[in-house]
């Protein structure tokens, strides 16, 4: 007895040492989020160390490039309208402007989300025009809210955050009193408020295909700071317009933390260095702009004896790979459920005495180890005598796990078919969205139809602004151009048509003013049906009769 005792002791022993090390080898799939805790302090110890210096020159995590050569003018010639380009080249022309002497290819395929971007010396003019310190004042002698419209805020040391100062409504007297202490003014979505922001803003909505954001800030000068250091789930190009302002910006070290989704919370110092180590430290001067990718750490303060003014324009949020799989697995999964009765039937009863995370360490010794031990584990052994059906031997116990891992492949395979059937509607929908949350032009054109006829040529304004969907009965086609200032302000404009009508609306989408579309061109049954079709966009404002005008009728051979 003593004998057989002490040989199951070191059986018993043998397995709990190789569950210990299993459970060492086991770690987590999600990197935990960075904690902002403060650490105790241990006795005798000195100071947190300081960051390594920071040097303004370019590295893996931020570019920059001198643009002493641009033309002084770039951005106010770039915003001018064109007779002869697509409107969507707008947004491609101020892109260029922006960046310049970057060029748009060259910065999505070397810079975008990828690392930083400073673009500097091309004069303290070179902004001037688009946004001031007066037109933020301006804009807040408007009803101004809190939280909505405006924020007031000042950086605390002591705690290493953000104070908000603002609440309720906020008068522009009150706002430059805080300044004049020391504050920042945030003036949140200004496109809303003065319309130089809104071109900007409409533009580069044309050339992202996504919504943009704006913000204002308004900080005083001599060392002060409106915000701690965090990062955005957007990406953003800072604009410097007044003062100056040195900013400390840098990658997190783990790629975990690249691009999120969310917006992080305020960083002390201590969670700082240990999310990024390699901190960039360089001044913003006015006509300099500033490219961060999402997830790019940055804080920043005043130099000098003048405040600092900086418009933030950003892309991007929510329209990621992620968010469109969020947005299409729903429907492709409740399609799968309803469909296939497989998917409907019951999981094997027996599934948990082979399944979790503590069956799949079990499962994953080394095969050399397990093919001479057939044992059951301490917990099956004492269960045995319960259900006689758990499996005793670590083989049988990998084979069923494995056949349900195939049969949950098989429904994923077929969840994931149904994806890919419905990713056009999914797309579509998406787009509907941002239709109707773009920021419509300023003064849209809207023509007189009657003068439409079969031999006169259009184009589309600006194709963004709208979207052919198909209907329950026939086609939808939202479009922007009644849409209001402040986003979701009111329902998007929709017209509908004969399915018929369908090709003839594409052909007139798709044109634009250096390729114009003469109406008796259009695919329709009859001339008739191309006129009504072409004087609907007309009256909607989305298309335009072209500088060509009209074809003279002897022009009939020559198409």
């Amino acid at each position: 007895m003593e004998d057989g005792n002490g040989s199951s002791r070191a059986a018993l022993k043998r397995k709990k040492l190789k569950k210990k090390k299993r459970k060492q080898q086991h770690q987590p799939l999600v990197a935990p989020a960075p904690s902002t805790k403060k650490k105790k302090k241990q006795k005798q110890q000195p100071g947190p160390s300081p960051p390594p210096p920071a040097v303004e020159s370019s590295n893996d995590a931020l570019q920059i490039v001198q643009g002493e050569d641009v033309a002084p003018d770039a951005i106010n010639n770039a915003m001018k309208s064109r007779t002869q380009e697509d409107g969507d080249s707008n947004g491609r022309r101020l892109l260029r402007a922006l960046l310049a002497p970057v060029g748009a290819r060259c910065f999505y395929e070397e810079t975008f989300e990828r690392r930083g971007l400073l673009v500097r010396g091309r004069g303290s003019n070179y902004l001037s025009g688009w946004c001031s310190t007066e037109d933020v004042f301006r804009a807040l002698e408007q009803p101004a809210t809190s939280g909505v419209d405006v924020d007031v805020t000042r950086y605390d040391p002591s705690s290493e955050k953000r104070k908000t100062l603002s609440d309720g409504i906020i008068s522009a007297t009150w706002a430059r009193q805080q300044l004049d202490q020391g504050a920042t003014i945030r003036l949140r979505q200004p496109q809303d408020r003065l319309t130089k922001v809104q071109a900007l803003c409409r533009a580069l909505e044309g050339e992202f295909g996504s919504t943009i954001g704006a913000n204002a800030y308004l900080t005083a000068k001599d060392g002060a700071q409106g915000f701690a250091a965090h990062w955005d789930d957007v990406d953003v190009f800072i604009l410097q317009l007044e003062g100056r302002k040195r900013w400390r910006v840098g990658a997190c070290a783990d790629d975990v933390y690249k691009l999120p989704r969310v917006s992080s919370e305020d960083f002390d110092e201590e969670a700082l260095r240990r999310l990024c180590p390699h901190l960039s430290e360089i001044v913003l001067e006015p006509g300099d702009v500033l490219y961060l990718p999402r997830g790019f750490i940055h804080s920043a303060v005043t130099e000098g004896l003048e405040n600092s003014l900086h418009l933030t324009l950003s892309c991007h949020r929510a329209n990621s790979w992620a968010d469109l799989l969020e947005a299409a697995l729903p429907s492709a999964l409740s399609e799968a459920i309803a469909s296939d009765p497989k998917m409907r039937e019951s999981l094997p009863r027996d599934c948990l005495h082979y399944m979790g995370v503590a069956h799949a360490l079990e499962s994953s010794d080394d095969e050399a180890a397990d093919e001479s031990d057939d044992d059951a584990s301490l917990t099956e052994v004492a269960s045995v005598r319960y259900d006689p059906e758990i499996p005793r031997s670590r083989s049988l116990q990998k084979k069923r796990r494995q056949r349900f891992a195939e049969r949950c492949a098989g429904h994923c395979k077929d969840i994931l078919a149904r994806l890919l059937t419905n990713l056009d509607a999914t797309c579509d929908d998406r787009s509907v969205a941002f239709v109707a949350e773009r920021l419509p032009p300023l003064a849209p054109e809207k023509g007189d139809p009657a003068t439409i006829t079969a031999t006169t040529r259009v184009h589309c304004v600006e194709r963004r602004d709208a979207r052919l969907v198909p209907g329950e009965a026939g086609v939808l086609l939202y479009h922007a151009l009644d849409n209001a200032t402040s986003h979701r302000g009111r329902p998007v404009a929709c017209l509908e048509f004969e399915e018929e009508d369908a090709p003839a609306l594409e052909a007139l989408l798709a044109s634009h003013a250096a390729r114009p579309v003469l109406v008796r061109d259009l695919p329709h049954s009859s001339d008739a049906d191309r006129i009504a079709v072409a004087a609907s966009l007309v009256a909607e404002g989305l298309l335009v009769v072209s500088a060509s005008g009209h074809e003279a009728e002897s022009s009939d051979s020559d198409g």
